[in-house]
């Protein structure tokens, strides 16, 4: 990997994802194999028993290569709330190091990754 990026907002649907996208694809059109990832995302739907976050899918379809939702999003909650507040009642750690291992993974296979943020930094 040579460079990456961290798409942050002021608050949740404020264009994170829709700046990422954009960021991906213009890297592509410069021939740059990217990928993406949200480490963490709340207001995820089940589908076969697998939480999923839709900005996550989308940021994965967008990827130059195939990666599995696991890597791109490590940890998806299903309540709709700050993603810490979603966790503890799920009662779950989140662990930096398995983040960093996610990206470290993720980062082996391409020149750039972009990494969406969670709601807003105020």
């Amino acid at each position: 990997m040579s460079g990456g990026y961290f798409i942050t907002g002021t608050d949740t649907g404020v264009g994170k994802t829709v700046v990422g996208l954009g960021l991906m694809r213009a890297l592509k059109e410069r021939g740059r194999r990217v990928a993406a990832m949200k480490p963490v995302a709340s207001g995820c739907r089940e589908r076969d028993g697998v939480l999923y976050n839709d900005d996550a899918l989308r940021l994965q379809a967008e990827g130059s290569v195939g990666l599995p939702y696991a890597t791109i999003n490590p940890y998806a909650f299903a309540p709709p709330i700050a993603p810490h507040l979603a966790a503890a009642e799920a009662g779950v750690w989140i662990s930096i190091p398995r983040i960093v291992e996610a990206f470290r993974g993720v980062a082996a296979q391409v020149e750039t990754v972009v990494v969406e943020g969670v709601g807003g930094w105020r």
